[in-house]
């Protein structure tokens, strides 16, 4: 099962594994920051363990490429919305492992 979240001059994709019940996600960005809301609705039931590799604050494409932040937490279908930026010419990979 493939998931297109959003898309314009940014795209945000997930995808479930087969057979699993676990999710990866990735988002690309145009030329300019932006930020969006990461709604978790997508998740099945339980909790899962997300590792989010994302681009840190002061992450640019040319002046600061690999500046990332990498967050760790339980995440479950019922967690409230969090705000991910994306820098310019950025993007975010997470994946969501089923506990």
């Amino acid at each position: 099962f493939r998931r297109v979240l959003f898309r314009s001059d940014f795209c945000v994709m997930s995808r479930e594994e087969r057979d699993t019940g676990n999710w990866f996600m990735g988002a690309c960005n145009s030329e300019e920051s932006r930020s969006f809301e990461l709604n978790f609705d997508f998740l099945g039931e339980g909790e899962y363990a997300m590792r989010m590799y994302s681009d840190a604050d002061n992450a640019d494409w040319k002046s600061n490429p690999y500046a990332m932040k990498i967050k760790e937490e339980t995440v479950a279908a019922s967690t409230p919305t969090r705000q991910i930026y994306l820098a310019p010419g950025g993007g975010m990979a997470a994946s969501f492992h089923k506990k």
